[in-house]
């Protein structure tokens, strides 16, 4: 189970919304990163996936599942 700091017990929607907007904004700087062929940003990938994957499971936690 993930801690939370007193502020994301307080507000964990918009802890979540958060988590997916820096997983949404590491894929974007992934495929610029790409485009220009530096082929290391492909490493944000796995960073990416985990903001996604800890946004669901808070958002899974608030209603319940």
């Amino acid at each position: 189970m993930e801690r939370l700091s007193s502020y994301g017990r307080r507000h964990p929607l918009g802890i979540a919304r958060l988590r997916f907007a820096i997983g949404i904004w590491l894929l974007i700087l992934t495929a610029i990163l790409c485009w220009e062929r530096r082929w290391w940003g492909l490493a944000l990938i796995a960073p990416a996936a985990l903001h996604f994957y800890l946004a669901y499971r808070l958002t899974h936690r608030l209603r319940g599942w």
